[in-house]
């Protein structure tokens, strides 16, 4: 019986998102009988939001570009070289995750509706859990790493050893997904809510798979990148001589697993939250956007963390944005004197 009421309740949820003639018995992967934004969401809220989703696209891919160009080309990032595959790998997720995640929240915003199609709701709903599961396992891997050169600093561990657990993580990450996605054919869902498309199985639905499949992908790797840390800032206040530098160290460690740690908590509640406690009730708004958005902070967040931990990456960085903006100025100048030629 409280099966029966639970599909009632979700099935009428469903309805309400989708619009009252959606038939909720045929399976539609990417359905968009309702492809509008959320009514309350006026110009004066969805302007702003699609300026800082810009921005969040815009600094977070060229960031992680940044530190793709910068540590493979002019060794920009100080860092061992086992550690920089596993920070290469994890600018790659980012930056697929931004493209895939963000640029359509950031076209639905704009367009106040959703634009890319059922196709692309379709795609863009499974295409983030890759790179989601590869950006959790990649910050797992350099969380190891850091306690490896912590406690054995003479064990060594090659660079092709690091490319070898870099495909591995991908391919975990794509066979958990598709086999997830196999087993349980969750649909792809426009939620206007948060303006995009993500799985049923996300937004609305108290299954018990759901919240096994994210607690392992997600909250797992999350737990053990913070007893990780712990362990290593035990062992570097042990080790320190003075205490003013150990406590540099710690903050340093806090703030790079930090960072991603705060940006998946909230979605991690959320999800645990709706397939235990609500039992079939709807998500409150506020919370569903806040846990949806805070995922992206982290992308975005990585570079910046690296300019202001890594002298030499944020001298790379600084040199390439005046060049850049240099590149601008002689466009701009040249533009002008055309201009002014052709009206003389």
């Amino acid at each position: 019986m409280e099966g029966t009421v639970t599909t009632v309740i979700f099935t009428s949820h469903m309805q309400e998102l989708l619009g009252d003639s959606t038939d909720m018995s045929i399976t539609n992967h990417g359905r968009m009988a309702n492809n509008t934004l959320d009514p309350m969401m006026s110009p004066a809220k969805t302007i702003p939001i699609s300026i800082l989703t810009f921005l969040i696209l815009v600094v977070g891919v060229s960031g992680n570009v940044a530190v793709l160009i910068g540590s493979i080309r002019h060794v920009a990032l100080k860092l061992d070289q086992v550690s920089l595959v596993f920070i290469h790998n994890l600018a790659a997720a980012d930056i697929i995750f931004l493209i895939v995640c963000e640029m359509p929240t950031f076209l639905t915003f704009s367009a106040r509706r959703w634009v890319l199609g059922e196709l692309g709701c379709t795609i863009v709903a499974n295409g983030s859990l890759v790179p989601g599961i590869g950006n959790c396992l990649f910050v797992l891997a350099i969380t190891v790493r850091r306690l490896f050169l912590f406690s054995t600093p003479t064990q060594t561990l090659r660079p092709r050893t690091a490319a070898y657990i870099s495909a591995a993580i991908w391919v975990f990450a794509t066979s958990v997904t598709v086999g997830f996605i196999v087993a349980f054919e969750p649909d792809g869902l426009f939620y206007p809510f948060v303006g995009s498309c993500v799985l049923t199985s996300i937004i609305y639905e108290p299954a018990i798979a759901s919240v096994v499949f994210t607690f392992l992908t997600i909250a797992l790797p999350l737990i053990l990148i913070t007893l990780v840390n712990a362990v290593i800032c035990g062992i570097a206040y042990q080790r320190a001589t003075r205490k003013r530098e150990c406590m540099k160290g710690i903050l340093l460690t806090i703030t790079l697993s930090g960072v991603f740690i705060l940006s998946w908590t909230p979605f991690i509640a959320r999800c645990l939250l709706v397939g235990t406690t609500l039992k079939g009730q709807p998500v409150p708004r506020k919370l569903d956007f806040f846990a949806f958005n805070c995922i992206p902070i982290n992308a975005v967040a990585n570079p910046i963390l690296y300019s202001l931990t890594n002298k030499r990456f944020r001298r790379y960085v600084t040199r390439g944005i005046w060049e850049k903006m240099g590149i601008i100025r002689v466009l701009t100048q040249r533009a002008s004197n055309e201009m002014r030629m052709e009206n003389n």
